[in-house]
């Protein structure tokens, strides 16, 4: 338990920073996203409930599935950036 004056910590407890760069550049190069003003740790949380939904462990290995599974690209130009784009929450779908 936490004393009052402490500040909560909702960071997720393990993650590789350099990993989740990585991930981060592939997805500025290869799909025209920059999360760069987006708040790390819901960006982190929301990267890692998609790696949950299809089973993958690390970072590294959901570059690799991404790279695999071009099904998981965004359609078109309609997929709005401020809100995580459909084919980003819909994992399930395409697995």
């Amino acid at each position: 338990m936490s004393s009052e004056n402490e500040p909560l910590d909702f960071t997720p407890l393990s993650v590789d920073e350099k990993a989740f760069g990585e991930l981060l550049d592939y997805l500025r190069r290869t799909r025209g996203f920059d999360f760069t003003a987006y708040k790390r740790p819901s960006l982190v949380r929301r990267v890692q409930r998609r790696m949950d939904s299809v089973a993958i462990p690390d970072f590294n290995e959901y570059i690799d599935y991404l790279e695999v599974h071009p099904a998981t690209k965004p359609r078109g130009s309609t997929c709005v950036r401020r809100s995580f784009p459909a084919w980003w929450r819909s994992a399930r779908s395409t697995a």
